[in-house]
Parts: structure tokens; C-alpha cells; sequence
């Protein structure tokens, strides 16, 4: 069985908090929870990176990684539009701010998402997102994150050129994961939603 550092369903319930407060004082105030619940397994000193995964050019947090999990605070704080990728691992997202319009393949009508849902992207599964305004949220996955690496590294080479912002991302990734050898894996297999 794979064994996990953190939960997605507490990590969740502690997010859900945070819900309508502005998004500044989310970042801050989810920060300060999540290192008085986990300690020194969450990293705050880490820097808040532009990211065009999906040709969406998210800002992203990220607060703890290890090999086969990682958890970050993102957003758009523009409208934007994009597309999740299709990955061998699960996503878990916490909407705190704003709001998008999500399909997959098969919705001939849009899912509207919010503050306040939570969101479970099983391996393999996709969709399209419509971001009319902003959106902020907390994102943890679970997976091989070394095959989604492309997807993100792609957008970066060959769409928008900024060497600069894949280096943060990658640079903030190993360090991450240094950091995190050793930590305790209580957690199994996911739960069933």
C-alpha cells in the first residue's frame, strides 16, 4: 500500500475555514493553520511562482512536496481559460475565493464551481476551466508527480519562455523534497469520496 503524509479530507476541513475572507488574508491565515496542525512539514518560506500549466498562468505556493504527493496554495487573480491535463494521479482542491465553470468531455453543460466545493480530479480524468473573474485554492495531490512534471514544463519552454519562473518551480520542488525525507506516512490509500 502507498502511504501518504497528509490527508486530503483534513486538509479540506481546514481550508473550508478560510472561506470569504479576502484572498491575501486566506494565504496567510491558511499558512499559520496548516504549520500549527502538520509543524515543520509545511514549509512557508518558499516563493509564490507563476505557473502556466493548461495555459493557465496560475500563482502557486507551494508548501510541501515529496515524491508521490504535494500541496500548494494556488490562483488566477484575472479571468483566464485552460485545461486540467490528463495525469496518473488524483487531485484534491479546496475552492476558498471566486469561482469557475468546469466541463469534461462528456458535460454538453458547464459545472458551475465555487467557494466553499471541493473538488476530486481522479487519475486520468479532465476538464476544461472557465475562470470568469478569480479563483484561489488549496491543492493537494496524490501520485507519481514526476510524470505531470512535463505538463507544466511544456507551457513553459514553448509557451510563454520564462526559464525564470520553471526554474523557481523546479528549484522549489527539489527543495521541497529534500526537506520532506524521512516524515511520517500515516495515511493509506485514498478514501472514497
Amino acid at each position: 500500500m502507498t502511504r501518504y503524509a497528509l490527508d486530503p479530507y483534513e486538509l479540506r476541513d481546514l481550508a473550508l475555514q478560510h472561506v470569504g475572507k479576502p484572498v491575501p488574508q486566506i494565504a496567510a491565515d491558511l499558512e499559520h493553520d496548516l504549520v500549527a496542525k502538520y509543524g515543520n512539514l509545511i514549509q512557508t518560506d518558499m516563493p509564490w511562482v507563476l505557473t502556466p500549466a493548461g495555459f493557465v498562468m496560475y500563482q502557486v505556493k507551494m508548501v510541501f512536496a515529496r515524491r508521490n504527493e504535494y500541496l500548494g496554495l494556488m490562483g488566477v487573480p484575472v479571468p483566464s481559460t485552460g485545461h486540467t491535463g490528463r495525469h496518473p494521479v488524483t487531485y484534491y482542491d479546496t475552492i476558498l475565493s471566486g469561482a469557475s465553470r468546469n466541463a469534461s468531455a462528456t458535460d454538453l453543460v458547464a459545472t458551475d464551481v465555487k467557494a466553499g466545493d471541493f473538488l476530486v480530479t481522479p487519475p486520468w480524468e479532465a476538464f476544461t476551466a472557465n475562470i470568469d473573474d478569480h479563483i484561489f485554492f488549496l491543492e493537494y495531490c496524490r501520485g507519481p508527480l514526476a510524470t505531470i512534471m512535463p505538463f507544466g514544463l511544456a507551457n513553459f519552454v514553448f509557451g510563454t519562455l520564462d526559464l525564470k519562473s520553471a526554474g523557481q518551480i523546479m528549484r522549489t520542488n527539489a527543495t521541497l523534497n529534500w526537506r520532506s525525507r524521512g516524515v511520517p506516512t500515516p495515511y493509506g490509500d485514498d478514501r472514497e469520496v
